[in-house]
């Protein structure tokens, strides 16, 4: 017994590591019921309920009017029709004592929050393994791969998004990450379909498409692969949104872009909703507008020019990448963050993206790790202000009060440190 733990004890320990982490989000399942997540428990228990029909634009809704795709939809559905057969739970208890009571009594309860919840909760552990699989493929050192594994699974981040707040960023994540490593690996078949699946959940990682798109014209892909690659993807489109739609599949869903998820670019909105960035350096969170000049440019276009650049700089650090896994990470985390740092109508978790692309590249180069520490603790501040701020008048003014100076000073240092981070991946792995 004593040589079995001993030669599995790294898998025992990341088992550990991920029991505590589940049950450290789990804890805060009923402790936290507010925003999106009631939202996410309405439109699954009408979707399985009622059915597809009239579902988007025919009802009247206590919470918001669904605003996410059709895929989503679906997989809340899933979700509260899975709590609505809780009573399955008792019959287990009955016949062989498990799950305990306590735990019956619970689920019968706060089942609907907890089901909902549970999907980014595991989606927050796979990206983990996946955090820590890259970590050791490049550096080879397995310490720093689990401690990278535990900064991001035991961060109070990724444990107030998913655990507190049941923000569903890891479930877009997850796949998006998937899409990008089996397009590295030149399965189109497989990699289109996830990128499509994550788009499809929530279009969190659009901002990532030109340089999925440039990565995998790289990739020199065959054409039979990427015609089945897009074929399967227009079928799970077509699988997810025909039961919603009214006539036209495809006119329907481009009815649903504009009405119920529109992406708002350029001077359409607010310069930053709630994000600490670039914006907040000049202008003050939901009050001004991107159509406000700097230097005679509405912000909103300085944003815009701030993102292509970044597009640019991470597909110029792949190409000259010899190791194209860290030209990918590095490009997701340019494009990532410097999409939350610089485009408009930001809102605070919008940052997700990058997260776990730092994590690995700052465990992969330990110089980095005061710079990751100290941008987790701006995004950590950023996220408990949104969340709080009004519900809490003192936190509200610690950030607003001099004309936003708090608010000026953290989003010029987050920037800075962005800088400063880009730069030092660059020259840091070039040589490799």
């Amino acid at each position: 017994m004593a040589s079995w733990l001993y030669k599995y004890r790294l898998n025992i320990g990341i088992f550990l590591i991920l029991l505590l982490s589940f049950f450290a989000r789990t804890y805060f399942v009923n402790k936290v019921i507010v925003g999106d997540l009631l939202s996410y428990v309405e439109w699954g228990k009408h979707l399985f309920q009622t059915g597809p029909k009239n579902f988007y634009f025919g009802e009247e809704w206590y919470y918001s009017a669904p605003n996410y795709p059709p895929l989503a939809e679906w997989i809340f559905a899933g979700l509260l029709w899975l709590n609505d057969k809780r009573y399955v739970l008792a019959q287990m208890h009955n016949l062989v004592r498990f799950p305990p009571s306590a735990f019956i009594i619970y689920f019968y309860k706060w089942g609907d929050v907890f089901v909902v919840k549970l999907l980014p909760i595991l989606c927050d552990l796979a990206i983990s393994l996946v955090v820590y699989k890259l970590i050791l493929n490049l550096t080879k050192d397995t310490k720093k791969a689990v401690a990278g594994l535990c900064f991001f699974l035991l961060n109070p981040v990724t444990v107030f998004i998913s655990g507190a707040w049941g923000q569903t960023d890891s479930v877009v994540g997850l796949l998006g990450l998937l899409a990008f490593l089996a397009l590295l690996n030149n399965n189109l078949i497989l990699s289109i379909p996830l990128m499509f699946l994550s788009l499809y959940f929530k279009l969190s990682w659009a901002v990532l498409v030109p340089f999925y798109v440039y990565l995998l014209l790289s990739r020199r892909p065959k054409i039979v692969d990427l015609f089945f690659g897009i074929f399967l993807s227009v079928l799970l489109f077509v699988l997810t949104t025909k039961p919603f739609a009214e006539g036209n599949v495809f006119y329907y869903a481009w009815k649903l872009m504009w009405n119920r998820y529109p992406i708002t670019l350029g001077i359409t909105g607010k310069a930053s909703i709630s994000a600490f960035n670039f914006q907040t350096i000049f202008f003050r969170t939901d009050v001004d507008f991107a159509y406000q000049k700097l230097l005679g440019v509405a912000t909103g276009h300085w944003g815009l020019l701030l993102y292509i650049i970044t597009n640019l700089v991470a597909m110029f650090n792949f190409k000259k990448q010899q190791n194209k896994l860290v030209g990918m990470i590095s490009g997701i985390f340019i494009v990532g963050m410097g999409s939350f740092l610089f485009l408009p109508t930001m809102l605070e978790r919008y940052f997700s993206p990058a997260f776990p692309a730092m994590v690995i590249l700052a465990f992969s180069k330990p110089k980095l790790l005061v710079t990751l520490i100290i941008i987790n603790l701006i995004l950590f501040a950023n996220i408990i202000y949104s969340f709080y701020r009004r519900g809490s008048d003192e936190l509200y003014h610690l950030f607003i009060d001099n004309n936003y100076l708090l608010t000026r000073v953290v989003s010029a240092v987050q920037v800075l440190l962005f800088a400063t981070f880009v730069r030092s991946i660059v020259l840091q792995f070039k040589r490799e």
